[in-house]
């Protein structure tokens, strides 16, 4: 028996350093890299007649890229279900194209192996600063981590 679980997102503002935000866009630049390593996948996958699914893409970009594991997985996912949708769209007689275009930027985004909140709860508000906790972003990059300040989030 299949179990399907319910994942909610949340948009949370936060501050940070100008460094940090350096960081983070490099990580979109990064995560583009791996979109790009997809395409480039897919192209060879064809050549040698080998079927493309999120395992193979995931197989191929394994520990290559300075950026969290899942985070790497995330994008691979992204570019299977493009693939898929694309496919399912063509199969009910639309004209869809399936992704070719390079990018330079990409959204990285974490599940929740990749991030923790610290200093949440009641006793935040102490801290001042008018933020109610910090999210430690795992980066993979030197086994680094960036630390965002967070204003609105909710305890659990």
């Amino acid at each position: 028996m299949k179990t399907e679980y319910e994942y909610r997102g949340r948009v949370l503002n936060f501050s940070a350093s100008k460094s940090t935000i350096k960081k983070l866009y490099e990580l979109n630049r990064i995560s583009a890299e791996v979109w790009n390593h997809c395409l480039d996948l897919v192209e060879h996958a064809q050549a040698s007649e080998h079927i493309v699914t999120k395992n193979f893409l995931q197989s191929h970009t394994k520990g290559q890229y300075p950026l969290h594991s899942a985070c790497v997985q995330t994008v691979c996912i992204r570019f299977a279900e493009s693939r898929k949708a694309c496919y399912e769209a063509r199969q009910m007689g639309h004209n869809n194209k399936y992704p070719t275009y390079r990018k330079t930027s990409f959204p990285t985004r974490w599940n929740e192996t990749g991030f923790s909140l610290l200093n949440t709860g009641p006793r935040a508000e102490e801290h001042g600063d008018n933020y109610k906790g910090v999210l430690k972003l795992s980066t993979n990059i030197a086994k680094s981590f960036l630390y965002l300040k967070v204003k609105d989030i909710s305890h659990g």
